[in-house]
């Protein structure tokens, strides 16, 4: 018997991800702000440090003077916090549902 409530609970959480899977997509598509799951959290973080290891070994090999890649990386740096802080938050769906009924009580209020 407790074999099969392991089953039942692994099958369970594996339709519960697949579900939070499809509601990711959903809300993306729909151009949402989502939190994304767990699988593209790892495979986004592999990916920017490959990238980030590549593109520091060939600065390094490129460059003799680490004081240069270092000011480099840091007016990189500079600029993605400028650009990622200056970016406007898109909404969740929860959010958007919100502003919408918001904005349709006004104008109902305001023809009135």
């Amino acid at each position: 018997a407790a074999g099969g409530g392991d089953g039942d609970s692994s099958s369970s959480s594996s339709s519960s991800s697949s579900s939070s899977d499809a509601a990711f997509v959903a809300d993306a598509d729909a151009g949402y702000a989502a939190e994304p799951p767990m699988k593209v959290r790892v495979a986004t973080a592999a990916l920017y440090l490959g990238v980030g290891a590549g593109a520091s070994a060939l600065l390094d090999r490129s460059f003799d003077d680490v004081g240069f890649v270092f000011a480099l990386a840091t007016c990189g740096t500079i600029a993605a916090t400028v650009f990622e802080v200056g970016r406007p938050r898109t909404p969740t769906r929860g959010e958007a549902q919100a502003q919408d009924a918001l904005e349709n009580a006004f104008l109902d209020f305001a023809e009135t």
